[in-house]
C-alpha cells in the first residue's frame, strides 16, 4: 500500500482499540472550529491517547483516528509523517523518519539541481519547511 493513499481514507472519531493514526484537536472559542494539536501513531491508539490525556502535556479536548492494521511501520512512519507536515499541529516537534522529507540541499542533490534553483522555485510556490525538512514528491518535475 502507498502511503499517499492514506489520505483518502476517512478519519473516525470513535474510541477503538488498534493499529493506526490519531490526531489529537484543540478548539478556538473565537472562531468555534476546531485545529489539529497533535498527530501521533501507535498500535494500540487507545493506550496512546489515554497517555497524553494523564499526562496533561497536551491540551486537546478530543481525537479521531484512523485505523490501519495492515500497515508497515514504513507506511505508518510516511501517513503520520505526511499529515504532520500537511496540518503542521502545535505539540509535534518533529517529523518520524522516512526517505520522503528531507532538506533542500538533500532534495538538490538527490535531483542533480543546484540548491538556489530550488529554493527559489519553492519560494515562489509558497513552499514553507516544517523542522527544516520539505516534502520531496512536491519537487518532482521541477524545470526552470
Amino acid at each position: 500500500m502507498d502511503a499517499s493513499s492514506f489520505s483518502n481514507l476517512k478519519w473516525v472519531g470513535e474510541v477503538s482499540l488498534g493499529r493506526g493514526l490519531y490526531r489529537l484537536y484543540g478548539h478556538n472559542h473565537q472562531t468555534d472550529e476546531d485545529f489539529i494539536v497533535y498527530v501521533g501513531q501507535g498500535n494500540c491508539v487507545t493506550t496512546r491517547v489515554c497517555f497524553h490525556d494523564c499526562e496533561g502535556k497536551k491540551e486537546f479536548f478530543k481525537f479521531d483516528f484512523l485505523s490501519l492494521p495492515d500497515s508497515t511501520n514504513e507506511e505508518l512512519n510516511e501517513a503520520e509523517a505526511c499529515e504532520i507536515y500537511r496540518a503542521r499541529p502545535r505539540y509535534n516537534r518533529n517529523l518520524p523518519r522516512t526517505n520522503r522529507f528531507k532538506k533542500i540541499g538533500q532534495i538538490a542533490h538527490n535531483l542533480k539541481r543546484p540548491v538556489r534553483d530550488l529554493q527559489d522555485w519553492a519560494d515562489a510556490h509558497g513552499l514553507l519547511p516544517l523542522f527544516g525538512l520539505y516534502d520531496s514528491k512536491l519537487f518532482e518535475g521541477v524545470v526552470s
